[in-house]
């Protein structure tokens, strides 16, 4: 047990208990440290005669996951709580589009997604079109209450339209993956690969790569009218394909 050590914990002592000698808010500072050395288990003691305030300030700060009496007053198990960003999500990609003529019949029509609102920004001459795997009922009747609800969504597509694009014959956006390399791509989970891609394969979709090509089996990669890649997988079957290509069975 460290006493009144709080520097030689923060180096890396090996101890994963947190004594009554350092103020609670100390004592957070320092779970919050071990925790990020994955330890398995942090506690703090509390002795009886302090129990009640203490505990108060405890549960303020962090989540409590067990109490337990002991010789020396109560033995507190926690875990951090992600108090500033609980609520964060991810909710969306953007992406540009030349010709929302043809991307989004791609989205909805070959993906499945939905669309789930568009937004004219008439003063700036663009279009957003939110898209997502949602239910129609779901989506509000209200205007307002629509662009609330969708940008609470998870995991939305923002396919970004600058008025014009569409007539301009030499117009195109960079993928990502040709030179310079930056944005690679989004994917779509699948309940079976090889039935999605034949089906994409009858509506014409373009190949980036097919799910029995190259090292990587049962993954593929399409292309939407940007060129922009989207990759199609199955989580019932990618985390065999990852081990085993990472563990150089392929």
């Amino acid at each position: 047990m460290i006493k009144d050590d709080l520097s030689a914990l923060l180096a890396g002592k090996d101890s994963n208990e947190v004594d009554t000698c350092l103020s609670i808010e100390e004592r957070i500072q320092v779970i919050g440290r071990i925790r990020a050395t994955n330890a398995a288990k942090v506690f703090l003691m509390l002795p009886t005669s302090q129990f009640t305030n203490e505990f108060t300030q405890v549960r303020s700060l962090i989540a409590v996951t067990s109490v337990v009496r002991c010789s020396s007053g109560f033995q507190v198990s926690t875990r951090i709580k992600r108090r500033n960003t609980r609520e964060f999500i991810m909710q969306q990609t953007m992406m540009r589009i030349k010709d929302p003529r043809k991307s989004l019949p791609f989205y909805t029509g070959v993906l499945g997604m939905r669309l789930l609102k568009k937004i004219d920004i008439e003063p700036l001459k663009f279009t957003l079109y939110f898209m997502g795997y949602e239910a129609a009922g779901d989506i509000p009747s209200d205007n307002l209450e629509a662009i609330r609800w969708t940008l609470s969504r998870k995991a939305t597509i923002e396919l970004t339209h600058n008025w014009g694009t569409e007539n301009d014959e030499n117009f195109k956006y960079h993928n990502g993956n040709s030179e310079p390399r930056g944005f690679g791509h989004i994917g779509v989970a699948v309940p079976d690969v090889n039935v999605a891609c034949e089906r994409f394969e009858k509506l014409g979709v373009s190949f980036v790569k097919k799910p029995n090509d190259g090292k990587m089996k049962n993954i593929a990669f399409i292309k939407d009218p940007d060129d922009y890649w989207i990759e199609i997988f199955s989580p019932s079957t990618v985390g065999e394909v990852i081990t085993s290509f990472v563990q150089g069975e392929v």
